[in-house]
């Protein structure tokens, strides 16, 4: 499963940069191969995806670090609730799931691999969890 994710994860960040791009016209993906062969990429998983992470707005962060406060997966229910707490949540998870961040499993959204819950989770500075954690209990 280690490799799978690093795989998804380089595409996404390929082509989120435009690095590869595909052409509808052609029916193909589109790169050039000194741009590919010039790029330096992460050598682990978890580095892969925090760089992903790390590019994403503020606001997208934060709210991806509010979900990883609750493990590997949240009740739906809960963030409509949390919705009060930080606005944008629910907005934000049809994107979460499109780019394979997130998948919806029955009443959960759940992050598709623990790497990514984790990685999420362990970019924010302990000061910073401690801080979230406190102010999310208070809230609720």
């Amino acid at each position: 499963a280690g490799h799978m994710i690093f795989v998804v994860q380089l595409l996404n960040q390929l082509l989120s940069n435009s690095t590869i791009s595909y052409s509808s016209e052609k029916h193909r993906y589109n790169w050039d191969p000194c741009s590919i062969d010039c790029m330096q990429t992460a050598q682990s998983v978890a580095e892969l995806i925090t760089s992903n992470i790390s590019s994403l707005p503020p606001e997208s962060q934060r709210i991806l670090h509010i979900l990883s406060c609750f493990g590997i997966q949240t009740d739906i229910s809960l963030l409509e609730i949390l919705e009060r707490f930080q606005n944008g949540i629910l907005s934000s998870i049809d994107a979460f799931v499109e780019s394979g961040v997130l998948d919806r499993g029955g009443p959960f959204l759940i992050f598709t691999h623990d790497l990514i819950q984790q990685a999420v989770y362990e970019s924010m500075p302990v000061d910073q969890r401690r801080a979230l954690h406190h102010d999310i209990g208070l809230f609720l």
